[in-house]
């Protein structure tokens, strides 16, 4: 980041987006504010993770004190869509459950709980949002990122499963391992100050999703 941003200054930059994580909050069980960043410590799962997201606003920060540069932040909640890491191996829930069921599972085993929540954002509005903050965000003024509203992760499997009309037995695995039970942000700044809005719900992200892995993986 470091680097990244002294090229920027070098080149002459006049605006710079971070996209940055809302990892870096606290757990906190409601819908959480920008404002409340860092208000304790990351949850125990993104600890490191969390603290070097922080850290990233700190430097830009400091960045600012010393140029002119204007520097967007946006704070992302969970981004899915096309051409998202389907390697089983390090990819995130999403992909994961959509290239494991259509593998043929079945049981369709999930790992956790049907009621752990998180906020997913559609990469196409995760761009739409993330120019907003860069053309018309005030400078390092933070905006949460996000759909506004939780989605679980049964909500995950029911709607994969209807997208591709096929419904094997679903088993839920309690005994494997899970991060935060609840994340979600709230959305009131980005939308009241730059009038953003997803244009895409849930489930028509992810059906454009699927069917871009069926064209391009399969």
């Amino acid at each position: 980041m470091t680097n990244v941003l002294e090229a920027c200054y070098k080149s002459n930059v006049s605006r710079f987006l971070d996209l940055n994580s809302s990892t870096g909050y606290p757990d906190k069980p409601y819908a959480i504010t920008e404002d409340e960043y860092f208000d304790g410590e990351p949850f125990i799962s993104y600890y490191n993770y969390g603290w070097m997201r922080r850290y990233r606003e700190k430097l830009m920060e400091h960045t600012s004190h010393l140029t002119d540069m204007h520097i967007g932040i946006a704070r992302a909640t969970a981004i899915f869509g096309p051409h998202d890491n389907f390697n089983l191996e390090t990819c995130h829930v999403v992909p994961a459950l959509i290239k494991r069921h259509l593998s043929g599972e079945n049981p369709f085993n999930v790992w956790g709980s049907p009621d752990v929540v998180r906020d997913f954002l559609y990469v196409k509005d995760v761009v739409n949002g993330a120019l907003l903050i860069l053309e018309n965000g005030e400078s390092m003024r933070p905006y949460n990122l996000g759909y506004g509203s939780g989605v679980t992760i049964g909500d995950i499997v029911d709607t994969i499963l209807k997208v591709t009309e096929n419904t094997p037995e679903v088993i839920w695995d309690n005994s494997k391992p899970t991060t935060i039970p609840f994340r979600a942000v709230s959305t009131e700044r980005i939308q009241s100050e730059l009038g953003f809005k997803p244009t895409y719900s849930f489930e028509e992200g992810m059906r454009e999703t699927i069917n871009w892995y069926i064209k391009n993986k399969m």
